[in-house]
């Protein structure tokens, strides 16, 4: 899930903003004007449905005019954003630009290929008796690519490109036949600082491209400043994790390509200390960053993105052993553990899971799913990032970690429970937790342990947003002043009609006073 907002100030309308996309291609996106350099403006062309299809279609939040895309897909998705007021060519909204990048896997078609001398130890099938000794021929492997011609190296003072062994994910399967690939990635390498002198002898358009690339990976590289050696360690250990989930292997000068067993050597803090110190500090970018695709840097190095990871292809067989039922009848009488019986059973995958719907009321706090039930007697552990017990993820591929400092709303507890701090209706979908892998603790289950679908409705309580509140005592205030001055137009009114009529009712009296004593001076006179 991704949400992009739209920068809109109080008290502007919505309907002046419209969203516009620059998907990912070859052509450039800067310009420059007058010795300026910056992204074309206006670029890209108004989002609509007819660009996307199905569940890829992004949705736009009509009240804040945020740009949410439920189901990001590598394919469609990726490029540039900008939230453009269509009435205002100075407004600040168009000079906001969102980035959306990925790291393109090693294996993708079209960036990688196979080295051109193989060695004749390196072909064909490869028969051995266990696991472990396929370690020797991946070591053979990464010393042919090592060795190999076929990736030239180039360099400048500001971006260099060169290429490292990245390690190889250990197969799922413990026997049978499998394929694996040991791969020879390509690295855009920039300085961490840039000298006076080689900024002022580039041109603006790869200044640009050096500081927003910069400013991309720069958080990879911040345990570097630190003083303190454990804060250091673990710094370095959850960016090398951070980085190996975002699919590249960390990099960095001094640290070497472990080709052979015999080449590793215990180094302590006060040795790696040392050598950031005196190493040339610089980031390592994978080629195949998707922003890069449009990137041409210079007449010295060729375009990254064009640039081809190599790789060799390997074939293994490893015999599975045939199981005696007996020795499992033994295995169980002598273990009397289940768990114990499934840690040796070779072969042995659980597959079975419970799938949980819940139901949570939209605007919920503080709502929890559980790995399991609430008498659960395991204790998970979900704080030490290098040793997480649980993992939560989406069938789409996202996954959740703990609570950062950019406060985020969805995250994983202490306890390894997934906490939503506030419940949206965004957030219906299916969640699955899984556990390690019983044979492979350094692995996930292939299945999921439990998997919950979420279904959000609506509160039967809701109460009305500040802009309703407002509105209506906006019209209260209108009705309250209408009727003020009725009233008081009916309080002139009626006194201006009691007044008539006292005049009136004295008038009366008076002529009535009158007739009354011209009576009594009648009546005196004629007696």
């Amino acid at each position: 899930m991704v949400t992009l907002k739209c920068p809109i100030c109080p008290g502007e309308s919505t309907s002046s903003f419209v969203w516009y996309f620059l998907p990912r291609g070859t052509s450039a996106i800067f310009t420059s004007i007058s010795g300026y350099v910056s992204f074309i403006q206006p670029g890209g062309m108004p989002l609509s449905r007819d660009q996307f299809s199905g569940g890829a279609i992004p949705c736009l939040i009509n009240s804040t005019n945020e740009l949410f895309i439920p189901n990001f897909n590598r394919d469609l998705h990726v490029g540039t954003y900008y939230c453009r007021n269509v009435e205002d060519s100075r407004h600040i909204a168009n000079w906001i630009w969102y980035h959306l990048d990925v790291v393109l896997p090693p294996e993708t078609e079209g960036l990688t290929e196979v080295i051109q001398s193989i060695p004749v130890s390196l072909q064909g099938v490869h028969k051995v008796p266990h696991l472990k000794d396929m370690d020797l021929i991946m070591e053979n492997a990464g010393a042919a690519l090592k060795a190999a011609g076929d990736f030239k190296d180039y360099s400048t003072p500001l971006i260099s490109i060169t290429s490292r062994l990245i390690p190889t994910v250990k197969p799922m399967q413990t026997c049978g036949t499998f394929n694996l690939k040991r791969f020879r990635r390509c690295y855009v390498t920039i300085p961490r600082v840039l000298a006076t002198d080689a900024r002022s002898s580039v041109s603006s358009e790869m200044l640009l491209t050096y500081e927003l690339l910069r400013t991309t990976f720069a958080s990879f590289y911040t345990w570097m400043d630190e003083e303190d050696p454990v804060t250091r360690l673990k710094q370095r250990e959850a960016a090398e994790m951070r980085a190996s989930e975002l699919g590249f292997e960390l990099f960095y000068e001094g640290k070497k390509e472990v080709v052979r067993k015999e080449e590793m050597k215990v180094e302590t803090e006060e040795d790696f200390s040392k050598m950031i110190r005196e190493e040339n500090k610089r980031y390592y970018i994978p080629c195949h960053f998707t922003y890069l695709e449009h990137v041409n840097l210079s007449k010295e190095l060729p375009r990254p993105f064009g640039m081809r990871n190599l790789h060799v292809n390997l074939s293994f067989e490893v015999p599975c052993p045939e199981i005696d039922y007996m020795d499992i009848v033994n295995l169980v009488l002598a273990t009397k553990d289940t768990q114990v019986m499934k840690r040796e059973l070779l072969g042995y995958e659980e597959k079975r899971f419970m799938k949980l719907q819940k139901v949570a009321i939209e605007g919920s706090m503080n709502f929890d799913l559980l790995c399991g039930t609430e008498i659960d007697t395991i204790t998970y552990n979900c704080s030490d990032l290098t040793n997480f017990t649980i993992l939560w993820k989406q069938p789409k591929g996202m996954t959740y970690m703990p609570r950062t400092f950019l406060n985020e709303r969805v995250f994983v507890t202490s306890k390894c429970s997934l906490r939503f701090a506030r419940v949206r209706r965004i957030d219906e979908g299916v969640y699955s937790c899984y556990k390690r892998d019983i044979r492979l603790p350094n692995q996930w289950q292939s299945e999921a342990f439990v998997s919950f679908r979420l279904k959000i409705e609506e509160s039967s309580i809701k109460f009305p947003a500040i802009g309703d509140v407002c509105l209506g005592l906006l019209l209260l205030s209108i009705w309250a002043a209408l009727l003020v001055f009725v009233w008081v137009i009916l309080s002139i009114w009626s006194l201006e009609v009691n007044r008539t009529a006292i005049v009136q009712a004295g008038e009366r009296m008076r002529r009535r006073d009158r007739t009354v004593r011209e009576g009594v001076k009648y009546r005196q006179s004629c007696y």
